[in-house]
């Protein structure tokens, strides 16, 4: 399984605009550009609630199903009894969705994998950028966003990845190819054999 960090980083805000709640005020906020030190109540506070409106749901709901998809896929290209065996397979089916994505999220879930993003996180977020980003969640913009951007960030990262996989069909690719090969003609034949 690959969590790809910069695609989980363009996921943001995946709870109902209901369950946002604006965070109460506290002392003025350091300048922006200041990093607060880990352990100040109110920047973990904040760093927490930006955590779980973007990347906790957002690896849950992808990555453990990317995890069993990848998972099946490996195996469907196994020439053993899973391949040819329809039993076999559906039991491996069955426990690809059940314990394999149980282990999965259960990793996480666990306060390990969590720590290692909040800890990238601080390197990226101030207080400033964090207050920011929870009252735009609380905005009726900002709840149209969290309502809809997992799935629609989904839906174009998919598009992608397929349109990805058919890029050498395209016109472009072939003209970029006949190209490459009129520039390597002449270098390629002064090459000594």
């Amino acid at each position: 399984m690959s969590l790809r960090f910069s695609v989980l980083l363009s996921l943001a805000l995946l709870l109902p605009a209901g369950l946002v709640e604006a965070t109460p005020a506290a002392p003025a906020a350091p300048p922006a550009g200041k990093h607060v030190a880990k352990g100040d109540a109110r920047y973990e506070a904040a760093l927490m609630k930006v955590f779980e409106l973007t990347y906790k749901r957002a690896i849950i709901d992808l990555s453990a199903q990317e995890a069993v998809d990848a998972f099946l896929k490996e195996m469907d290209k196994s020439d053993g009894p899973i391949k040819t065996c329809p039993a076999a397979n559906e039991a491996m089916t069955q426990f690809a969705n059940h314990e394999f994505k149980d282990a999965v999220m259960g990793y996480i879930n666990s306060g390990e994998f969590r720590d290692l993003i909040l800890e990238g996180m601080r390197q990226h977020y101030t207080q400033a950028d964090l207050d920011a980003f929870i009252g735009f969640a609380a905005t009726p913009a900002g709840g149209s966003y969290v309502e809809h951007s997992l799935k629609a960030n989904a839906e174009v990262e998919a598009l992608v990845k397929e349109h990805m996989e058919h890029m050498e069909d395209s016109p472009q690719i072939a003209k970029m190819l006949q190209q490459l090969g009129a520039a390597l003609m002449v270098p390629m034949m002064k090459c000594k054999k």
